[in-house]
């Protein structure tokens, strides 16, 4: 992770790769996942970035969204500090599976239902009119 470490400037293909999407797709927003992004991390001031500063090069006038784990709060200030970023949180995913419930179980008893009705149907069909014309 060598644009992590706030020293070097990106090389030429990642500024190239921001200013398409800004000036050439011409994005309403860029939408960032996860955590440990790169831009936030590039060099320049800590906080209230120059027009010269990396992250506000990258950025431009582009909304930036990122989505971060709830938990993960340091990430988030970088990004929302130094890359403008709108943050959108999400809580930590569960570390063991849960079952369906409410709507979701009458939800999934209907389609078992009906898949059982199909194939009954098929059989019942086949049954009926398929040995007629074996005959």
């Amino acid at each position: 992770m060598i644009y992590n470490v706030g020293v070097l400037p990106p090389h030429h293909q990642y500024l190239a790769y921001y200013a398409w999407i800004n000036m050439v797709f011409n994005a309403s927003a860029m939408i960032h996942m996860g955590t440990m992004g790169s831009y936030e991390w590039l060099p320049g001031k800590e906080v209230m970035l120059a027009g010269f500063d990396f992250p506000d090069i990258v950025v431009d006038e582009t909304p930036s969204i990122y989505i971060y784990r709830v938990d993960n709060a340091a990430d988030g200030l970088a990004a929302k500090r130094r890359g403008l970023a709108v943050i959108i949180d999400h809580l930590t995913p569960a570390m063991k599976s849960t079952g369906l419930y409410g709507e979701l179980l009458t939800l999934k008893e209907l389609i078992s239902n009906y898949k059982k009705l199909m194939n009954s149907s098929k059989t019942s069909t086949w049954q009926r009119y398929g040995t007629r014309h074996l005959n």
